[in-house]
């Protein structure tokens, strides 16, 4: 093996256990740098992939394997790619040995053909580097990642995930609320009456009868962090042990917008008179700002505004008092209610669903950035249930509607008066939608689980009045596939 000079020792310890084409290095464990890949990327090819080139390549000179770790996209063709490698010093070798769909192999040699395009759409391409003596060799396994799914494509299976909860007989209304200790669906049939209770959509459910008020508004339910609230006979009642027994606040109301923590927030109509109610009572009176929604509001959702010092809850939709459609979207500090929109849902909406979730951008170099954005789908615009999913990357302010990726599909029939929310799910390998092993990880220990966000929709009403008994599950592709390290 050659003397290493001091420069190629130089290179040695600036050499790294993954590098890229455009990546600082790092030190690594070599026992020379005479058969070390420096770089690795393809050549620009607009007709198989815009930038191409860009396309960013880890290299682990310890384990030998050269791959892109963030994906390209689905249904790109790695046929004819013509790849473009550097080494850490002039190498006597550089052979690229090409598996073929009827299990024989090509060989190409790189030095004295370094245009040829390479197939990679039939696994691993090994890559072997002599060094300029040709005493030290070394293979590299080369693989180029595609995704096997549409991956920033909303998911859904195509049957429900489970049934709602509920001892009621028949068909039933339904609403559920999230407190701090996990999920309440209450279901109503007449006088029969359910309330199930689980930390987690996945269960187990425990089912109980509850004391309701007379007159329970089923619709009114809302939660704090440990109290339920409900409507009846025009007074918020509460109940601090599941819904199993109620108690008038005797404060009056006719909508309930939510909680603020644990406060109940409303609203009461005397005459044409609209005035906000809490319980507790708040230390002022506040005035019922001109244009906010009085009924049919989205179920609040509680979000922290990155300059705001306190959270604040947020709510989509709804019917103003002079009987027009909300398109907008209300905010409540703590303090007072304020409309925070500029750019509106295109027509006013009543019983919209409204989460927190996930967006992801691709830069030039396929590289993914993850965005916190909210989805609001469903709702009624006084004719006919909504089929389209609205996106928000600011908490609200603005709303588009969102790209053909994320909206529901067919076999979900357009809804109104549905809730969601955003539960993590553990997944595995073995429970990943796609996932197999690609190149190497940086970390000592490798990701054997990880939390994967998913939306579930509770119910909700059809075109003709029917509420649905159906939980729907969804989440993005991407979010299924393990982890990056």
């Amino acid at each position: 093996m050659k003397k290493l000079t001091a420069l190629s020792l130089a290179a040695f310890f600036a050499a790294s256990a993954f590098v890229g084409c455009n990546s600082d290095y790092e030190p690594a464990q070599l026992t020379s740098t005479s058969v070390a890949v420096k770089s690795f990327s393809l050549s620009k090819d607009d007709s198989v992939l815009a930038y191409l080139d860009t396309v960013f390549f880890s290299i682990n000179l310890e384990q030998g394997k050269i791959f892109n770790a963030d994906s390209l996209p689905y249904g790109t063709d790695i046929s004819k790619l013509v790849p473009k490698i550097s080494f850490l010093e002039t190498v006597s070798a550089a052979n690229l040995i090409v598996k073929r769909a009827d299990g024989t192999d090509t060989v190409y040699n790189y030095l004295t053909n370094s245009t040829d395009s390479i197939d990679f759409s039939n696994g691993p391409v090994k890559l072997t580097v002599v060094s300029p003596s040709g005493t030290a060799s070394l293979d590299y396994e080369i693989i180029v990642n595609v995704h096997k799914l549409v991956s920033d494509s909303l998911m859904w299976a195509q049957t429900a995930y489970a049934k709602l909860p509920t001892t009621v007989p028949g068909s039933f209304n339904q609403h559920t609320v999230r407190a701090a200790d996990g999920l309440y669906t209450l279901t109503v049939s007449g006088s029969s009456a359910a309330i199930a209770h689980a930390a987690t959509p996945s269960g187990p459910w425990e089912i109980y009868t509850p004391a309701l008020p007379a007159g329970a508004d089923y619709k009114s339910l809302r939660a704090g962090n440990e109290t339920l609230y409900i409507l009846a006979g025009g007074k918020i009642f509460k109940s601090t042990d599941g819904g199993r027994t109620w108690s008038t606040t005797g404060v009056a109301a006719t909508h309930l917008y939510g909680c603020y923590e644990d406060r109940a927030i409303g609203v009461n109509r005397s005459g044409s008179t609209y005035s906000i109610v809490e319980y507790p009572a708040a230390s002022a009176s506040k005035t019922f700002p001109e244009g906010m929604p009085v009924s049919g509001t989205s179920e609040p959702l509680t979000v922290k505004y990155p300059l705001a010092s306190n959270p604040q809850i947020i709510m989509v939709g709804g019917t103003r008092a002079d009987g027009t459609l909300c398109n907008s979207t209300w905010a409540f500090d703590g303090t007072s209610w304020a409309e925070i929109s500029s750019t509106n849902l295109p027509a006013g909406l009543t019983g919209l669903s409204v989460v927190p979730f996930f967006s992801f951008t691709i830069n030039t170099a396929y590289i993914a950035t993850e965005h916190s954005v909210l989805l609001a789908f469903g709702g009624n615009d006084g004719k006919a249930n909504s089929a389209t999913t609205y996106i928000s990357f600011d908490f609200g302010m603005t709303w588009n509607e969102g790209s053909s990726l994320i909206q529901l599909p067919d076999y979900i029939a357009p809804f109104s008066d549905a809730q969601a929310y955003v539960f993590d799910s553990e997944l595995t390998p073995s429970r990943s939608l796609v996932w197999k092993t690609v190149g190497a990880s940086r970390a000592t220990t490798p990701v054997e689980s990880w939390d994967c966000p998913y939306i579930y929709i509770f119910g909700g009403v059809d075109s003709k009045g029917n509420t649905s008994d159906k939980i729907w599950r969804g989440t993005l592709n991407r979010l299924t596939f393990k982890p990056i390290q």
